[in-house]
């Protein structure tokens, strides 16, 4: 999987984990939320292994998203 820069590290948290992304992803990733901080700073490097964490949080997102679905048409 491709490298992630800070814009699409920004992008995609917030799609999984909303405004609070950035806590989120270290309570998520077992670093410290100015680790995080420091990649969207561009102090540091963005961990190789976000975009597989990103990539099966999306997943589940969606799996979640579906089941929602599904309930809401069955009740409908």
């Amino acid at each position: 999987m491709d490298g992630m820069d800070r814009e699409r590290l920004a992008r995609i948290g917030r799609v999984i984990f909303g405004s609070n992304w950035q806590t989120a992803l270290a309570i998520e990733m077992g670093v410290n939320p100015r680790t995080v901080r420091g990649w969207v700073s561009g102090r540091s490097s963005v961990p190789e292994d976000v975009p597989e964490v990103y990539y099966r949080l999306l997943h589940e997102k969606i799996a979640h998203a579906s089941a929602a679905l599904h309930e809401v048409s069955i009740a409908a």
